[in-house]
């Protein structure tokens, strides 16, 4: 999901919290008491008795000064001594407060605004960039008061912060908008207590540290327990010029600062598009712990720690609380180190927690799709090479997803002493250098975690392990499907390391992972009961899926070699009690555990999935001995059925009792309108369709059959899907496509139960590849097939859409001869008056969809950079004149016309696809699907490349051309299909092109099934 989708709904969550009570407040009345010894029991009565009562002043008009006003309130409550409250008078809703001069409150007040929607108050402190409006404090740090702010707006006209505190200060139900200061804390700065409750923070800058809030304690030698808690809040678009762009919670670095004394506990919040050029986008937390639970941060910008960044300097000393992190989420931020998280100690900072506690823990998180410039897509975790105190690292119940590095660690770099992974998946991260799951240059330990589809250019597809001294060790774990550029697919070990310490692998499977050289390890692991092959055919599913718990894993496949293969004593002495699912899935099950970290759980069942036109006969009980095939395509305004058929893949006597799961789909092209329940599964029936979020929700019906499912394939249910009014899969007229589309149907949460009610494990058949296509007959796309697409028809008859400017011109072109002629009004006449909501579907040519979509794609092979070079318009021009002069002596003069007409565009193209070709134009991708392009400023001598057969090169390893996608090739691709070649199975017109790869047309010899074959009059078609 992009951030612009995740704006919209992440607001609107936050605003119903709005109404929330406060849940903290009890919490900070504790801590904002004396730091004296509690007092005793008649201390308190005496103390009660004499106490006075709370004053209120109440605020009429929205002046600056004078009688009624906010200031006039204000120092009435500060000659009062005790606690004060201000109120609004109700008739103020709804109006503006515009203030140019400071505010200052010397005493315990509340101020309780009528709600941020109906009050706002407008600060503008003129050319002051330091400007405060309101300043809590009186310089004697030893007069301990306390301030609530809630229910109001601030917003910036000009220079100035909302708030400036050097007492407690409280702050709810707050908003802060457009503020701008030189210091820090863009919209609040605060030294001692500060509470932040259900505030919203947008747009707000600062010079410093803190685009929304600056916390900063600057007491020397503090050992005063100062906190900064916010929580159910909402940071967007805030900016600092040094650390922390949302909030920055930090210490004087010139003092010592002890123990636990100073630190941040953040919940139930949001950040947004916040940046800075120093540490962390979202959070900064320096020489402080912090404490984050619960909360989101979404593209954020940093130079270290894109989410959340924290660092101990040299004058932090903390021997009792740990950081911790549990419940987050981190996606979309980018940086140069730790896209997600950085943490950073010097040597000389102390951070030692007892009790064998880790001094960092992150549980339940997940980072998905940030990037770092440099090192580590999710995490990056250092200490110095100086320093002499072990630091802990664990990570728990984890995901690491979809991350990129533009060196090292694409999901994790490590230089912690000691870093510890269980119970994690780490999947489809990639690094350009080395180590596309892992960078460590320390000790690694991973538990009970998936570790596949990473992938780097060059060393080490899952780890990259470097280092004198370094421990390395997976136990039950899966590591497979990775893929490194140049060696190790899974395992790559730096030859500097200590051959002394452990290397190895235990109740693990080690599989299926790709590289040109060391396809699994680089070097020789340990390996204690573990599968180490280089192929997972009959091992686990290729495919990470929901099979219930907290994280996708590769289920394994019935008789798999890892069933019942490991060894037991492990998990007994390590005390695991469940694979990496988490609760409710055993680790240990039929007596011997399994090798890696899935544990089959029961007799297997097996879920196919089957697109079909019409309902499939079946048996009385709805069984059926083979399943029918899937559709290969739906037009955009066709309906089919789903149906969901159950078989048990190996011999059992155990039939199936009951089936219950959630379906998704994509709602934005398909909506499911009914269901239906195979003929066995007639008991206690639900399922709801929300197509909202294009979900079928409980999906579940039992079976009073003994014997469904154990000899054949069991029907379950049916779904119904139609195309509705808000369905649809429009023209893409830029680059004259048909823009496929997918139903992306898939099965979550499955729980299939046998006879006596004994629990399956699920494995999947082969998913649907069905793809939606748009209707070329509906050209204004608007659902129906009517007069104004027949306009549309007419102004491109008898025109020749390769040489057309029209943007109609190759969808009218209905059989697809680059004319539209006769023949395509007959079929365009065919079909008019059809409307999508009609009962007629329908009629296409026979070649639909597939001539009207060869496109040009990169061949399966470890992924690209993250950060590949787009192509400038003006090279790709240029490029394409070139081979056009190149090629044009070998052909004929009506040939070299029509080449000479032809355009190029560099376009985003879809997915993998490199280039296709249409209406005398061909379509390049910006960046050659990610790989980048091999541009090449000497085409006809190849000299980047060798030989590898008579019309195949080989980019040189050392070469521009290695690992790039060959831009020459590809212009003589689609040169081809725009001269009337179809895809061949080899050679310069096979439908996939692998990076480094060149092909050459053999324009001498009398067989070429390329250019040398063309006639005078040759007809010419786009494809």
């Amino acid at each position: 999901m992009s951030p612009s989708l995740w704006l919209p709904r992440l607001k609107r969550q936050f605003r119903i919290r709005q109404n929330r009570k406060s849940r903290l407040r009890g919490k900070r009345n504790q801590r904002y008491g004396s730091p004296a010894a509690p007092p005793a029991i008649s201390t308190v009565a005496e103390t009660l008795e004499d106490r006075t009562l709370l004053t209120t002043f109440t605020v009429v008009n929205t002046d600056d000064s004078g009688a009624g006003s906010l200031r006039d309130a204000i120092e009435q409550a500060n000659e009062n001594e005790g606690a004060d409250a201000i109120v609004f008078d109700a008739a103020l809703a709804g109006q503006s407060f515009m203030f140019s001069e400071q505010l200052k409150i010397r005493d315990e007040l509340s101020i309780v605004g009528l709600g941020a929607d109906q009050m706002t108050f407008q600060i503008d402190g003129g050319e002051d960039q330091h400007f405060s409006l309101i300043y809590i404090g009186d310089y004697d740090d030893d007069n301990i008061y306390s301030v609530d702010i809630s229910g109001i707006s601030f917003d910036g006209v000009g220079q100035g912060r909302a708030i400036y505190s050097t007492k407690n200060l409280t702050v709810t139900d707050c908003e802060f908008t457009n503020m701008s200061v030189r210091g820090s804390g863009g919209a609040i700065f605060a030294s001692r207590y500060l509470t932040v409750q259900n505030c919203s923070f947008l747009n707000n800058e600062t010079g410093g540290d803190g685009g929304a809030i600056s916390y900063i304690n600057n007491n020397v030698n503090s050992k005063r327990d100062f906190l900064c808690i916010i929580s159910d809040s909402y940071f967007y678009n805030n900016k600092a010029e040094y650390n922390g762009g949302g909030v920055s919670v930090s210490s004087d670095r010139t003092y010592l600062f002890y123990d636990y004394y100073h630190g941040l506990e953040l919940s139930s919040s949001t950040f947004i598009q916040n940046e800075c050029i120093g540490i962390g986008g979202g959070v900064a937390v320096i020489n402080a712990w912090a404490e984050i639970s619960d909360s989101k941060f979404c593209s954020n910008e940093a130079d270290r720690g894109g989410g959340v960044g924290q660092q101990l300097l040299s004058h932090y000393q903390n021997t009792k609380t740990a950081t911790k992190i549990s419940d987050c989420e981190f996606s979309w931020n980018s940086t140069n180190y730790g896209g997600g998280f950085f943490f950073a100690k010097w040597p000389e900072a102390v951070y030692d927690v007892p009790n064998y506690e880790s001094e960092l823990i992150l549980a339940r998180c997940e980072f998905r799709e940030n990037t770092a410039a440099l090192r580590g897509g999710g995490l990056y975790l250092s200490t110095s090479d100086y320093a002499t105190q072990a630091l802990e690292i664990d990570v728990f119940d984890s995901i690491l997803s979809y991350n990129s590095a533009g060196t090292e660690g694409g999901g994790v770099f490590s230089y912690a002493t000691s870093l510890h992974f269980e119970s994690c998946l780490i999947n489809d991260n990639s690094a350009v250098e080395a180590g596309g799951g892992f960078y460590s240059s320390r000790n690694l330990r991973i538990l009970n975690s998936t570790i596949s589809h990473n992938t780097t250019e060059k060393l080490g597809g899952a780890f990259y392990s470097v280092g004198f001294g370094t421990y390395l060790s997976f136990s039950a774990c899966t590591v497979v499907l990775n893929s490194a550029g140049e060696s190790g697919g899974a395992v790559y070990i730096e030859s500097t390391s200590n051959s002394n310490f452990f290397k190895g692998a235990t109740n693990s499977i080690i599989a299926g992972n790709a590289a040109p050289q060391s396809t699994q390890t680089n070097r020789t692991l340990e390996l204690s009961y573990c599968i180490f092959q280089d192929s997972i055919d009959g091992l686990l599913d290729p495919v990470l899926r929901d099979n219930g718990g907290n994280t996708k894993t590769h289920a394994l496949l019935p008789g798999s070699l890892a069933i019942d293969a490991g060894d037991n004593s492990y998990f007994e002495y390590k005390d695991i009690v469940f694979d990496v699912r988490g609760d409710g899935h055993l680790r240990i099950v039929n007596g011997t555990v399994d090798i890696g970290a899935f544990e089959v759980q029961g007799p297997f069942t097996q879920l196919d999935l089957r697109i079909v036109d019409t309902p499939t006969t079946a048996s009385i009980n709805g069984e059926v001995a083979s399943l029918p095939e899937n559709k290969s395509w739906i037009d955009e305004w066709g309906s089919y059925w789903l149906e969901i058929w159950i078989s048990t893949p190996l011999t059992t006597e155990l039939g199936i009792l009951s089936v219950a799961l959630e379906l998704t789909y994509n709602t934005a092209v398909t909506t499911a309108t009914s269901i239906e329940y195979g003929a066995a599964f007639s008991l206690n029936q639900t399922g709801t369709i929300n197509d909202q979020t294009g979900t079928i929700e409980n999906l579940s019906a039992d079976t009073s059959l003994a014997a469904a499912g154990d000899d054949q394939h069991v029907l379950f249910a049916r779904i119904r899907f139609e195309s509705l009014v808000e369905d649809k899969v429009d023209l893409d007229l830029e680059i004259n496509s048909l823009n496929q589309q997918f139903p992306e149907l898939t099965v979550n949460h499955p729980v299939i139960l046998f006879s006596g009610s004994s629990i399956s494990e699920e494995v999947r058949g082969t998913d649907p590849a069905t793809q939606v296509w748009a209707n070329p007959y509906d050209l204004n796309d608007d659902g129906a097939i009517n007069f104004s697409d027949l306009l549309r028809f007419a102004t491109v008859y008898q025109q020749k859409p390769s040489e057309s400017s029209s943007d109609y011109a190759w969808f009218a072109d209905y059989n697809q001869d680059d004319r539209v002629n006769f023949q395509d009004l007959i079929l365009f006449a065919a079909n008019y008056g059809k409307r999508k909501s009609g009962d007629t579907p329908v009629a296409y040519p026979q070649t639909y969809p597939d001539a009207w979509n060869q496109l040009f794609t990169v061949a399966p092979a470890p992924p690209p950079s993250q950060s590949a070079t787009n192509i400038k318009q003006s090279t790709a021009e240029s490029l394409l004149g070139a081979t056009v002069a190149e090629i044009s002596p070998q052909l004929s003069p009506a040939q070299q016309q029509t080449l000479s007409q032809i355009d190029i565009k560099v376009v985003d193209l879809a997915d993998e696809t490199l280039g296709r070709a249409a209406a005398g134009t061909i379509y390049i991708d910006v960046n050659a699907a990610g790989y980048s392009w091999f541009i090449d400023t000497t085409p006809a001598e190849h000299s980047e490349f060798s030989q590898a057969s008579d019309l195949t090169l080989i980019a040189l390893p050392d070469s521009d051309a290695a690992g790039l996608i060959d831009l020459r090739t590809v212009i003589l691709h689609e040169l081809g299909h725009l001269l009337g070649y179809e895809h061949d199975t080899n050679g310069l017109m096979q439908e996939t092109l692998s990076s480094g790869v060149r092909y050459l047309p053999d324009w001498e010899s009398a067989t070429d099934q390329f250019f040398g074959s063309l006639a005078d009059n040759t007809e010419l078609s786009p494809f």
